[in-house]
C-alpha cells in the first residue's frame, strides 16, 4: 500500500552519516529551551496526576498536548529522547529520499538533493535540542508522502491514515492546522478524476483536525477563561520579519559574513524564492506531479503564516524554516532537473554545486561540533 523501495547504497551511508551526526550533536546532552522546560514540566503532570487538573497547567495551556504525552509514555528519559531523535531522523530522511525520487527526473540532481537534505544544518539543529520539530518533521514527511500516494492512486486506505496523521500534527504544534486545511484544501482541489471516489472522507480529513483545534482550545478557554498562554499574532512588523526570514535563507545559501539582516544579499532571497516559483510554473508540470504542485502550495502557505506571526526572532528563525527545508532543497532540484544545459555548461554548473556543497557540509560540521559541547 505504501510503496516504499529498498534504500540504495548511497541512501544507507547518508543515513548512517545522519545517525552519526545526531549522535554527535546529543551524546553530551539535549539543548534546553524555555518550550523545553514547559514539555518536561507538562509530562511530569500527567505521571504524577493523570489527566487531572490537565488544562489548568501551563504546558497545556501554551501548547497542543501530544509532546508532552509523548514524553510522559517515554518517562521524560533523556536517553530514550534522544533515541527518538535519532528515529526520527531515519524516518524523515527514508520518506524523503522517495518524494525526491518521485519529484525528480534526472538521476545527478536527485542523488544531489539527497546528499544536501542529507547534511542539513536546519535539520541537525532541531535534532539536538528538547523541541517537537524532530516529530514534528517526520510527521509532516509522512504527511506529503501520503498526499502524493493518495493523489496518484486514490487509495481509500492511504487517505484514512492521512487523517491520522493530519490529527497528529495538530496535537503536536499549533502550525499544523495550517499544513493540514492546505493538504485538504489541495486534495478537494484535486478530487473528482477518480469515478466513485469517496467526497466525504475528504471532507473530513478537512474537518477532523479543525475540530480537534478548535475543541482544545475552547476547553482552555473554559478551564481558564483565556488563550493568554498561546502565542498570539502581536507587534506585526511585517517588514522586519521579511528581514529575518531572508537573512537566515541567505545563510543558506552563503557564509554570514556581514551579520547584518539588511544588507542586499538577504534583501535579494525573497525575490530570488518568487523568481524560483515562477520558473517552476513556466516548466510543464504534468497532472501527476502532485509533490512538486504540493510543494509550492505548502511552503507559500507556511511561509505566508510565519511572516504574519509576529515579531519573529531572529535566533528561533532556523528552527522555524527546519519544517520546510526539504521542500525547499526539492524544489530547487526540481528546477535543474529541468533545465537543458549546453553540454559545456552542463559541466560547469555540476562542478561548481559540488564545490558549493562543502560550504552546508562545514556549516553542518561546526554546528554539530558546537552544540555536541566537544
Amino acid at each position: 500500500m505504501l510503496n516504499l523501495k529498498v534504500p540504495s547504497l548511497l541512501e544507507v551511508c547518508l543515513l548512517f552519516m545522519a545517525c552519526t551526526g545526531v549522535f554527535v550533536s546529543i551524546y553530551q546532552g539535549l539543548g534546553m529551551t524555555p518550550d523545553s522546560y514547559l514539555y518536561l514540566e507538562g509530562a511530569s503532570h500527567i505521571a504524577k496526576n493523570g489527566l487531572t487538573g490537565l488544562l489548568r497547567h501551563p504546558a497545556f495551556q501554551a501548547k497542543p498536548p501530544l509532546y508532552p504525552f509523548f514524553l510522559a509514555l517515554l518517562g521524560n528519559s533523556f536517553f530514550l529522547v534522544k533515541l527518538s531523535h535519532v528515529l526520527f531522523m531515519i524516518i524523515t530522511l527514508v520518506v524523503n529520499f522517495q518524494l525526491v525520487d518521485r519529484a525528480l527526473s534526472e538521476s545527478y540532481w536527485r542523488q544531489y538533493c539527497k546528499v544536501l537534505i542529507a547534511i542539513g544544518t536546519s535539520l541537525y539543529l532541531v535534532h539536538a535540542f528538547l523541541w517537537t520539530e524532530p516529530m514534528f518533521i517526520a510527521l509532516l514527511s509522512c504527511y506529503f508522502y501520503g498526499i502524493w500516494r493518495y493523489s496518484e492512486g486514490r487509495e481509500p486506505k492511504i487517505l484514512l491514515l492521512l487523517i491520522m496523521v493530519a490529527f497528529l500534527l495538530v496535537a503536536l504544534r499549533h502550525v499544523g492546522i495550517i499544513l493540514t486545511a492546505a493538504g485538504s484544501l489541495y486534495l478537494l482541489y484535486t478530487a473528482g478524476r477518480t469515478p466513485g471516489e469517496n467526497k466525504l472522507t475528504l471532507v473530513l480529513h478537512l474537518l477532523i483536525p479543525g475540530i480537534f483545534f478548535a475543541l482544545w482550545h475552547l476547553a482552555v478557554i473554559w478551564q481558564t477563561g483565556s488563550l493568554d498562554r498561546v502565542q498570539h499574532t502581536q507587534g506585526l512588523e511585517l517588514w522586519s520579519n521579511l528581514q529575518v526570514f531572508a537573512h537566515a535563507l541567505k545563510v543558506w545559501v552563503v557564509p554570514d559574513i556581514t551579520n547584518m539582516q539588511d544588507d542586499a544579499l538577504s534583501l535579494l532571497i525573497p525575490g530570488g524564492l518568487a523568481w524560483l516559483v515562477v520558473r517552476i510554473f513556466q516548466i510543464p508540470i504534468s497532472r501527476e506531479d502532485h509533490i512538486v504542485r504540493f510543494y509550492i502550495f505548502c511552503v507559500a502557505i507556511y511561509l505566508g503564516v510565519m511572516v504574519l506571526k509576529g515579531d519573529l526572532i531572529a535566533s528561533d528563525v532556523e528552527r522555524y524554516l527546519s519544517v520546510i527545508f526539504i521542500p525547499l532543497v526539492t524544489l530547487m532540484g526540481f528546477w535543474f532537473s529541468f533545465q537543458s544545459f549546453p553540454p559545456r555548461r552542463e559541466r560547469v554548473v555540476k562542478v561548481v554545486s559540488m564545490v558549493w556543497l562543502l560550504y552546508p557540509l562545514a556549516r553542518t560540521i561546526k554546528n554539530l561540533w558546537f552544540w555536541g559541547g566537544w
